[in-house]
Parts: C-alpha cells; structure tokens; sequence
C-alpha cells in the first residue's frame, strides 16, 4: 500500500482504488471525528458506536388529533437529531435508509364497537404493519416494523376505534435508523 500520511497514531493509505483511515484513541479505538465531534467509534474488540445516528422514544398518556394520529407523548428519553416532532405525532427521515420502528398503546376495554386497531403510516397512507383489539378487555397493541424511507417521509401512529387507556410504561413509541 501507498503510504498518504502518517503521524502519531494516525495513518491514511491507499491500495489500489481504495483509501483507508485509521485513527486511534489513546484507547486504540478508531475514532471518527468531524469538527472535532465523535461521529463513530469502533472498539478494539468490534463494537461500532454512533453518535448522530437519528433516533427517538417517547412514552406516556398520548392523544389522538382529528385525523386520529397519535400525539403528545408526555415523555421523552432520546430525540437525537430532533427528528421526532412531538406535538404532530410525525418523525420525518432526515435520510434515506432503512428504519426500525416499535410501538404499544394500551387500549381501553369497551371505548367503542366495531375495529379496532392501530397501524403505522407512511406519509399519510397505511403501511403493511398493524395490530387490532377485541374490545373485551383492556389490550396492549404492539407493532415493531423496518421500513425503507427516502429523505422527508414521515411515519405516524393512526387509530381507528379505540381510545387510550392513560399508561405511562405501556404508550411507547420509538424508532432507529438501521442503515
């Protein structure tokens, strides 16, 4: 290989049409920076760690607006990149990929008759990822999917039927990006 540049414990080389970068830590991690911010760092024994990989979870008692999209989660744990909007229920992709998403909400038992369910929505359409209730009793609905997203699509949680039960632990609602 072609030696580009060397010091210290940093070292750029290229073999071939390939170029790699190799920067340890006082650790011996490599260690991806930008503007001096950690972007990614791989552990002497493998593990990768990124830290502006978009992501979020909120939980609590949420609502539904008018068009029956979940809203207002009460908490939030993680909203790296700020991409999940609270207040319209919607996280929009800042990139295209692929996204894993999970969520539960606690039904109550005999709100209304008819279907019940709750469904993951992608820009404003039902995706294929959904689960109903019986309406005999209080139900915690779950959903975990990986979805393609381009840049700007957004995902939402939509009902038809049923209402809440206010349950901080059981109203959830997360999601990653994968790659």
């Amino acid at each position: 290989p072609a030696v580009i540049a060397t010091s210290d414990r940093r070292e750029i080389y290229s073999k071939g049409d390939n170029l790699y970068l190799g920067v340890l830590d006082a650790s011996s991690n490599i260690v991806f920076r930008l503007n001096n911010n950690v972007l990614m760092n791989i552990t002497t024994d493998g593990y990768v760690t990124k830290t502006s990989t978009p992501r979020f979870h909120v939980y609590g008692s949420p609502s539904f607006n008018g068009s029956d999209v979940c809203v207002n989660f009460n908490n939030t744990i993680m909203n790296v990149g700020s991409h999940f909007n609270n207040s319209n229920g919607r996280f929009t992709a800042p990139i295209s990929g692929t996204y894993m998403f999970a969520l539960g909400i606690w039904s109550q038992q005999g709100a209304t008759s008819g279907t019940r369910f709750i469904t993951l929505t992608k820009n404003g359409t039902d995706q294929p990822a959904g689960c109903n209730n019986s309406n005999t009793a209080q139900e915690q609905l779950t959903i975990t999917a990986a979805m393609d997203l381009n840049v700007n699509d957004y995902i939402e949680i939509r009902r038809a039927g049923l209402n809440i039960q206010g349950s901080t632990p059981r109203n959830y609602f997360s999601g990653y990006l994968l790659g």
